[in-house]
């Protein structure tokens, strides 16, 4: 993967490994993301696609991975 961040000044909750571990295989990607797009992206990930080779983090319109409200970033880097 290669990513870029266009946006740091983006914020997230920070959460436990944890958390991530115990909410993974029952969580619905849809209610927890704040885009349909990055629902996908994430479950992709989650399911081992290994066509996504690269993915770009940034605003809408600029980048694959909107970095938005909630904790999208959290469960990238879970994922990941």
């Amino acid at each position: 993967f290669h990513f870029v961040s266009k946006n740091r000044t983006a914020t997230m909750e920070n959460r436990e490994y944890n958390y991530y571990e115990e909410q993974a295989a029952s969580i619905k990607l849809e209610e927890i993301t704040s885009s349909e797009n990055n629902a996908m992206i994430l479950r992709r990930l989650r399911d081992g696609d290994d066509k996504l080779r690269h993915l770009t983090l940034g605003r809408e319109g600029w980048s694959k991975f909107h970095i938005g409200e909630g904790n999208d970033l959290g469960w990238l880097g879970y994922f990941i």
